[in-house]
């Protein structure tokens, strides 16, 4: 299927104002740091996203301030259905250059709301240390791996 992540979020548990804004910030300093171009970019009150240009990039990454409520078929073909209710999302980056920039979002998200957001990944610990210390650099704070053994996605 390709290198993915992927996360969930409960409709519950959406990210607080100041959690959003605190990642919209995150997300405009990594975008701006980025070492490639990126394209489709995306930076609102409701959703974070962006592609990689020039063959840098695969499917577009969106993150939602809040899970999508749709009736239970646009949810299955459109969003996934979590579980426990909620959303479930992927990125097929497919180890372009763009992952580091999808995994550094992700992480700085689980970072500011470790509520709102359950990450998981193909990759393991050794796919996401690039681009948790660039994003540490980045960012000014420690941006730590984002995925638990003990977390299950919603």
């Amino acid at each position: 299927m390709g290198f993915t992540h992927y996360w969930s979020q409960h409709h519950t548990t959406a990210f607080a104002a100041e959690q959003w804004e605190g990642l919209r910030e995150d997300a405009r300093r990594l975008m701006a740091e980025s070492p490639f171009r990126v394209t489709s970019t995306m930076n609102d009150e409701t959703r974070i996203g962006f592609n990689g240009d020039e063959g840098h990039g695969y499917e577009t990454f969106v993150l939602e301030r809040a899970p999508m409520v749709a009736e239970r078929d646009d949810v299955n073909a459109q969003i996934g259905l979590c579980r426990r209710g909620g959303t479930w999302r992927f990125c097929k980056t497919d180890r372009h250059a763009y992952d580091i920039l999808v995994c550094a979002i992700l992480a700085a998200a689980a970072d500011r709301a470790p509520a709102a957001i359950v990450v998981t990944s193909d990759g393991d610990l050794s796919d996401w240390e690039r681009p948790l210390t660039w994003a540490s650099e980045v960012l000014g704070r420690s941006i730590a791996y984002p995925i638990s053994s003990s977390k299950a996605p919603a």
